[in-house]
């Protein structure tokens, strides 16, 4: 009886830890050619941003060596976002990838478009949403 009372005890701690800790639930990535700049932007709704928040973004041009970002608490409790300054070229291919403080992480992808390529709404900033 005692082992299935402290198993009864630990499954409700692990519960209540695995509802508490969740990967961001959607990233949008752009880039703006004026700036040079990528902008990663994450919905991650938290309750204590000191506490549970993006702790690290990694970014990966083009398959080359990735640019790993770390980071201290939460842009504010429903987002985080982040900007890079880096050239880019029509064609190029971000990879980027979050990770929670408390667990999980969410990927996502984006191809800046070429010149020949039909651009949907704003040709400086054209947004990839996404959660892969």
């Amino acid at each position: 009886m005692k082992h299935v009372v402290l198993g009864m005890i630990l499954g409700g701690c692990l519960l209540a830890t695995g509802v508490a800790a969740h990967p961001p639930a959607e990233m949008t990535l752009s880039y703006s050619h004026e700036n040079m700049e990528l902008r990663v932007v994450l919905r991650h709704v938290v309750d204590k941003m000191k506490k549970h928040y993006i702790k690290k973004i990694v970014i990966e041009k083009n398959a080359a060596d990735p640019q790993t970002y770390f980071f201290h608490r939460q842009t504010t409790p429903t987002e985080f976002v982040h900007a890079v300054q880096i050239q880019a070229n029509p064609g190029d291919v971000f990879k980027v990838k979050a990770y929670c403080s408390e667990g999980g992480d969410l990927e996502n992808e984006y191809r800046l478009p070429s010149p020949e390529e039909p651009l949907k709404g704003d040709p400086e900033n054209t947004p990839n949403v996404g959660n892969k």
